[in-house]
């Protein structure tokens, strides 16, 4: 195991004491239940680092003979790209480590793709947000920040990625043994869609802490090539819209019934363009972003209709006093569902397509006082 040292004040170092693990559920899995950090998204694609969502810890796989739940993967992740991230923990201790885990996981996988679909993923993913006390659009909005589908699209997309084996698997442990080094690189090597990773979580002990710093490995250069393929496929398949070209996919994909209130909102944002401009987020399904004259974000709206208000983003540009009280104002009218707090994102009880001609009209006034308020910082 590497060694870490603390450096004092007056430049002497000392090293910590490095420890392995003896209780696999206590010191790894609920470690990393409470910090997704430590999967070091950051190290996997530097220039993009990876951002979780917890779909399930125990997530149960079928046997494929009897289709009765028969194992479980300690961990479902997945990324703002969608891609779902199988992890298994395992102690350094575990002899099993050496050999079976590998063979282990990716028959999970195998199975996996063929049990879970689009539906299932989402309804453990509601159920996994709720025990953190939030809701699955609120989890989804910071997993996806401004590049943002509905959670309808989003899974399945995770569902899409899942069947093409565009996966990952990370095997989560404090430290890795030879062996399994041996088996990984070799493997993630040979696989041009599936990426097989060790995360090491390197613990240490200092006075009565424990410290853990995460670590990568798996990705060769070698790997990186091979993967290189599917990673432009996720960046082509991003793409930059405008008002024209997001009202033809609504005209070709989305609901018909969507594109005559939007197009009246638009209307309604070029009388007001002082206060308000339209903008697109990337991918293969847009979302509308509505921005104050500043570029702040303040309402998001998806190709579904689903209209959704990132008060996370407003917290930061308006005093949130004030934005509650425009928010519950309009209550009666636009009914927003979910809690209004700063890091919470409510959406509207009806999509954009079912709103009455008086319920547009409270909508846009809604967005009107909203911007009239104090912008946070400002001298006016």
């Amino acid at each position: 195991m590497k060694r870490v040292f603390i450096v004092g004040t007056n430049g002497q170092s000392e090293p910590l004491v490095p420890i392995h693990c003896d209780d696999e559920e206590r010191e790894l899995q609920r470690v990393l239940s409470n910090n997704f950090d430590l999967l070091a998204g950051e190290q996997i694609t530097p220039l993009r680092p990876r951002r979780w969502l917890l779909i399930k810890r125990e997530m149960p796989i079928p046997d494929p003979v009897s289709g009765e739940n028969r194992w479980s993967i300690d961990f479902l992740f997945v990324d703002q790209d969608s891609i779902p991230t199988f992890v298994e923990c395992k102690r350094f201790k575990d002899t099993r480590s050496r050999r079976e885990v590998v063979g282990q996981v990716i028959e999970y996988a195998a199975n996996g793709q063929f049990y879970w679909d689009h539906e299932k993923l989402k309804t453990y993913a509601e159920k996994t947000a709720s025990l953190s006390g939030e809701s699955l659009a609120d989890a989804l909005a910071k997993l996806q920040q401004e590049e943002q589908l509905d959670s309808e699209l989003f899974f399945q997309k995770v569902e899409e990625n899942l069947k093409e084996g565009k996966i990952r698997i990370v095997f989560f442990m404090e430290e890795a043994p030879v062996e399994l080094k041996s088996i990984v690189e070799f493997l993630n090597n040979q696989l041009d869609r599936t990426e097989l990773l060790i995360v090491e979580a390197r613990q240490f002990k200092k006075d009565s802490l424990r410290i853990v710093a995460p670590s990568l490995f798996g990705y060769t250069e070698q790997a990186r090539q091979m993967k290189k393929v599917s990673s432009i496929e996720i960046v082509e398949k991003r793409r930059s819209w405008n008002r024209h070209s997001v009202l033809d996919h609504i005209t070709k994909t989305a609901p018909k019934e969507l594109l005559a209130p939007l197009q009246t909102l638009l209307a309604f944002i070029d009388s007001n363009r002082h206060l308000l401009r339209d903008d697109y987020g990337t991918g293969q399904n847009p979302s509308i972003i509505i921005r104050n004259d500043n570029g702040d974000s303040i309402l998001y709206i998806y190709t579904s209709g689903t209209i959704q208000l990132p008060l996370s983003q407003l917290a930061k540009s308006y005093d949130f006093v004030s934005v509650k009280s425009i928010v519950e104002k309009f209550s009666d009218r636009l009914s927003w569902k979910g809690n209004i707090e700063p890091t919470k994102y409510p959406s509207l009880a009806k999509k954009l397509q079912v709103l009455n001609t008086e319920e547009q009209k409270a909508l846009q006034q809604f967005l009107l006082d909203l911007v009239s308020q104090q912008v946070v910082g400002s001298d006016e």
